[in-house]
């Protein structure tokens, strides 16, 4: 069985960005791509193809909502708290224990 790789390097090695007409921003907020209301994104994924792409999805999402929040560093305590990493309407919060 092939390991996954760990996830900063991923996100340091993936250049995919989220296309700007799927994250435009709307009336001053941020538009959330459709993966935030779908619960499975908050969820590791155990098929490797797709953790793949939910990391690359991940990393597009938290590059583009920095962006958008012209923010240029990630502070894990308060990002974790953020609604970035949480989804209310949903009831999801983002699992840290990516092993």
């Amino acid at each position: 069985m092939q390991e996954a790789p760990a996830v900063s390097v991923r996100c340091l090695q993936r250049s995919h960005v989220i296309s700007p007409s799927k994250m435009a921003a709307k009336e001053g907020g941020f538009q959330w791509p459709w993966q935030y209301n779908f619960p499975p994104f908050f969820t590791i994924q155990p098929n490797l193809d797709t953790r793949s792409k939910q990391i690359d999805a991940w990393c597009s999402l938290v590059l583009e909502f920095h962006k958008h929040s012209k923010k240029y560093e990630l502070d894990v305590k308060e990002a974790t708290a953020s609604s970035l990493f949480r989804n209310d309407k949903i009831n999801r919060i983002l699992c840290t224990n990516w092993s």
